[in-house]
Parts: structure tokens; sequence; C-alpha cells
């Protein structure tokens, strides 16, 4: 198939780099570009990548590249994935990332050569049990390429495991040696167990280590913008500011109740738990033992009008909630229109919901930013509305991606629905500026 320059060089690189770290945006193609590197330099290779995008992304690109046998692995029972792993009928096996995790062994002993990671930033957390499992395997392969449009969505510490999956030269095997070598951490005191101590509580870099830090990314990855990789179609944000009605004064006491746990004592204070009872309340619930009562139309009723703005044209709506979800749902059947949506509870159905949704078939795609956030492709969309935001940077660029990829000719339009000093002002700044919940909250608490 025809390549973009971009990927024709990816091409290059994997005859000549046997590992490293592909860092394109959402959009630019990488399946397509690894697909091809595959083909060009074969050995047996197995991608591991969330279950949402294996056969959405994996498998759709794979049927561009038909001399490549490619399989998913990932059956139900653990004897057939057994069997399906040691079976000689395919080049390129996909599993998801729990699968591999208990799977290893017998991924050891399938002849596997080559290791893709796709959404990389799985290894952010150097202590976390698949870092370590990926990293081990990483070791044993021949070649191994790491896949993310977002590698460190917080912090440039979280590259450590991701560099060390390829380049133990560059990471060694210490990461707080490392990480203080290319950043400079920021510390607050606790007290806890009858006892004060420091907690490391983020990350910044000097200039000296910004250029350090950059030069050896240089050595061992390829960054790459979606607007350098294609000439896409301009991107513009709408925010739709509105008050609060009845659900005003169920915020406000939450946010006073909040205020006298904070300022009684801080270090109890989980910032996201007390930002997702005000996000909660924001979009017209409250959460009484596990059951969502409503308190008012606020936010669903802008949502009404902006649906109104946008017209028969077909649409997403992210929402972070389960039981938003289902009352944007309501109301969109409530207008007539044809509506369908993509949470934890339909995400094994997500590549079919999605075409679907591509060939017209569906109006109106609710969606969750975990659940649909990667890998999949909307363009027959060029509007978007987030009902409701988390803190989450990496989930927020890679769900305004989903409309803003290769195939989309239009200009994208994101409609993002905030209700006036509220946390969603704050959930706003902290996606936007890489923050963190703590950030959200504190915004919040200072309204």
């Amino acid at each position: 198939m025809k390549l973009f320059a971009h990927q024709e060089r990816a091409v290059r690189i994997a005859h000549k780099i046997p590992k490293f770290i592909f860092a394109w945006d959402c959009g630019c193609g990488k399946t397509i570009g690894m697909l091809a590197a595959c083909e060009a330099v074969p050995m047996r290779t197995i991608v591991v990548c969330p279950k949402s995008i294996m056969s959405p992304a994996w498998m759709r690109d794979a049927a561009n590249f038909p001399a490549i046998r490619t399989k998913i692995l990932a059956a139900a029972s653990k004897p057939q994935r057994k069997a399906n792993i040691l079976a000689d009928d395919w080049d390129i096996g996909i599993v998801n990332f729990d699968q591999f995790k208990s799977e290893r062994e017998t991924l050891a002993r399938a002849g596997v050569r080559r290791l893709i990671v796709d959404e990389s930033s799985k290894m952010k957390n150097h202590e976390a049990a698949i870092t370590k499992s990926l990293i081990a395997f990483a070791d044993q392969c021949e070649s191994v390429y790491l896949l993310s449009g977002t590698p460190a969505p917080n912090n440039v510490t979280e590259y450590w495991a991701q560099i060390r999956a390829i380049r133990k030269d560059l990471s060694g095997d210490l990461f707080w040696k490392w990480a203080h070598r290319y950043a400079t951490a920021k510390k607050r005191r606790v007290w806890q167990g009858g006892s004060s101590r420091e907690v490391v509580e983020g990350w910044s870099q000097t200039e000296p280590q910004r250029k350090e830090f950059e030069e050896l990314l240089g050595r061992c990855s390829w960054s790459l913008r979606k607007e350098d990789a294609m000439d896409l179609p301009k991107q513009t944000d709408v925010v739709v500011r509105f008050p609060l009605g009845d659900e005003g004064e169920h915020y406000e006491r939450a946010l006073t109740s909040l205020r006298i746990e904070l300022g009684s004592d801080p270090i109890k204070i989980n910032a996201e738990a007390a930002l997702m009872k005000l996000r909660q309340i924001c979009g017209g619930f409250v959460i009484a033992n596990g059951n969502p009562t409503k308190i008012g139309n606020s936010k669903l009723s802008v949502l009404d009008e902006t649906l109104d703005q946008i017209g028969p044209r077909p649409c997403l709506i992210w929402a972070e909630f389960r039981h938003e979800i289902d009352a944007i749902r309501g109301l969109c059947e409530s207008r007539g229109e044809t509506v369908e949506y993509i949470d934890g509870r339909t995400s094994g159905d997500a590549g079919d919901i999605a075409a679907r949704f591509q060939r017209g078939e569906v109006q109106r795609l609710v969606c969750h930013p975990a659940a649909a956030g990667h890998g999949i492709t909307l363009t027959a969309a060029s509007y978007a509305v987030y009902y409701s935001l988390g803190f989450s940077y990496e989930l927020y660029k890679q769900s305004r991606d989903r409309i803003h990829r290769a195939g989309q000719t239009m200009p994208c339009t994101y409609y993002i629905l905030t209700a006036e000093e509220t946390v969603d002002e704050g959930c706003l700044g902290c996606v936007r500026n890489k923050g963190t919940a703590a950030d959200a909250l504190a915004a919040a608490l200072a309204v």
C-alpha cells in the first residue's frame, strides 16, 4: 500500500535500529508504519496493546498486508490462549496488557523475536508489574519498538522504563539515580504514622536538565507531531460556559464540606475522590450508596442546545461517568436521533460500533475516553462535545484525535461544556496544561 513519507522513514529506521521509540501523535498511522516495518524485516512479532484497539486498529490495518499472518491470540480461556500462542499459524500475534503479563512465559517459548508495545505510556510507572514484565521480555528480544503519542503524560521521569526497555546503556538499572539526573524533585513533608517524612509530589526540569534530556531522547526516539506529518484541517475549541441551576446548592454544600476537611487534616484529602463528587454534581447527579440521583438538568439542557447548533451532522459526545452516558443517550433518543455508546459495558464491541458510526448508521456516539480514546478512527464526525472532563491530559489528547486524524477532510470543532466557577474550569485548565487532580481540586477550592 502507499505509505506517507514519515511511514517510509519508519521502515528505514527499522532496517537500521532494532530497538526504538516512535513517539508519534495519534492519527499519524503508527500501526501502518509498524506493519510495513514488519513486512520489510520479517520475524515473529508480538504486539501488546489495549484491548480496545486489537481489532479496530491492528487487525483492520493488517488487512493491508495479506502476506503477514496476523492473529489475535487473546482467547478467553487460558488453555486456548496458550494453544494460540504456541501454534505456528501466525507471524504477528496480538495480546492485551493483562494477558501479556499472565502469558509471558508461554510467549517466551513461542519463538517471539520482536516486541511492539502500542501505547507504551502504560509503562510510565516504573514499579508496576506490567512494566517489569515488559522490560524483562524486551531484554530477550532482538527487536523492540515502543509506540505512543504521549509516552510521559505527567513528567519526564515516566520515560525511564521505556528507555530501559530499549537502551539499558542510556537508562541504567536505577530509576531514582536516572530521575534525579534529568529532573528536579518537588518535595513536601507529611505527617504519617507518628512521624514526618518527605515525599515527592512532582518533578520539574532546569534548563541544563532539559537540554541534556532532549539530547538523550534524540538518540533513542523520534517525536512526530500530527501537523508536521500530514496536512490535516484546522481544530477549533468552543468553551460553552453556563451557570449551575438546581445543582448549585448541592455544589456549594459539597465545596464547604471539602474546605472544612482540608483545613482539619489535609493529608486525608483524596484529590481524585473529592473531584469526582464535584464533577458528578456539575453533571446533574449526586451519588448515594452507589446509586445516582438526578438533581438538575443544567448541563443536559446546554447539551441539547449545542446539538441543535450542530444539527443533523454526526457528532461524538465524551462523558466520564456511566450515569451521564445513560442520560445523554436518553436525551438523544428523545430528540429522535440514532445513538450508540462505548464504555466499559460495550468495549468488546467498540470496533463494530465504530464501524457503524463510520458508515453513517449512527448519528450520535457517546463515549468514555478510557474505552474509546485509543486507536479507533471516527472521522465520520468533525464535531465532538465534551459533556464532562477528567484530569488526564493523555486521555483528553487521545480522545480529541479520534476525529482529527488521517482521513479527516473537514475542520474539527470541539464544544467543551463548562459550569461557571466550578471544578469544570479546573479540569479544563488541568488537561490543557498537563496538570494533576490536585491542581484541579486546588482551583475548585479557591473559587
